[in-house]
């Protein structure tokens, strides 16, 4: 989609384009210039649309100013109607520039800087999620997400909808009830099935790989199971949240099942921070 093609012209080009000259960016007198049309003020205010993509280029120039000590980053947004042949010199003229802020904007010619300032929160109706509630979280299977869903089901016995990667297996429910010795024989038989497999090489690490497999989906039955005991009706889909068709079908199967979703807490990911070098 169109999201996906910004994304690989901005942010993934900027980290390919960073980790290739790693070395060079090192260098003293090395700079490096990120450019957006968010508005002029990155996004603060509701002057342009949303952008996330422009968001993580900018978030991506502060990652490289962390790593690169030495290096010069400036991330300069301009206003929508601002041309190339305006943007490119006032860009280049940023890393000259004694302020030392990273993130400034241009809107109609007047320079803006990004600060920090204490503001009232704006006056919401309160919105409480009851048994009437439908909350769909990501990643709620297991974690964090599924305990933020055991507690919402504690407290008010709102129908879940939960997003996640791991298949939700029928024998689940049979092997939550094996004991230690019983899960211990399992492995055993896996790691011999393994071994007369000719299309894999059976190693420790494959053999952990594929029981780890076992194990998540006892914990993801144990998780809905205890959701269910304390009155939430429970609605388990597999989505990949790095998949587009994934979530689309997730979404319309879960308005299908319930009509609507009153809540969403996004809960899913992994995080797996690393230096540019290792990514």
């Amino acid at each position: 989609g169109e999201f996906d093609k910004a994304y690989r012209r901005g942010p993934r080009s900027l980290f390919l384009a960073a980790k290739t000259l790693a070395k060079d960016l090192a260098a003293p007198g090395a700079f490096c210039v990120v450019v957006t049309k968010a508005g002029g003020d990155h996004g603060c205010t509701a002057t342009t649309e949303f952008s996330p993509v422009a968001g993580s280029m900018t978030g991506l120039a502060k990652a490289l100013a962390r790593e690169i000590p030495s290096l010069t980053v400036r991330a300069v947004d301009f206003d929508a109607a601002a041309e190339p042949a305006y943007m490119a010199p006032v860009a280049l003229a940023e890393t000259a520039s004694p302020d030392p802020r990273l993130e400034v904007g241009w809107q109609n010619g007047v320079r803006r800087a990004l600060r920090l300032a204490r503001r009232a929160s704006p006056a919401e109706a309160p919105r409480k999620v009851n048994h009437r509630s439908v909350v769909l979280i990501t990643g709620g299977g297991q974690g964090l997400g599924a305990e933020m869903a055991k507690e919402l089901a504690k407290r008010s016995k709102c129908a879940l909808v939960l997003f996640g990667r791991t298949p939700l297996e029928k024998q689940a429910a049979t092997w939550v009830r094996l004991s230690a010795e019983e899960l211990d024989a399992m492995k055993q038989r896996l790691w011999a099935d393994l071994k007369k497999d000719k299309t894999v090489k059976a190693t420790p690490a494959l053999l952990e790989r594929e029981f780890s497999k076992i194990k998540k989906a006892c914990d993801l039955h144990r998780a809905i199971e205890a959701m269910s005991l304390l009155g939430s009706k429970v609605t388990y889909l597999q989505t990949d949240m790095a998949d587009a068709a994934s979530v689309a079908k997730s979404v319309k199967a879960a308005l299908k099942t319930h009509h609507r979703v009153d809540f969403v807490v996004h809960a899913a990911g992994l995080e797996e921070s690393k230096l540019l070098a290792d990514k």
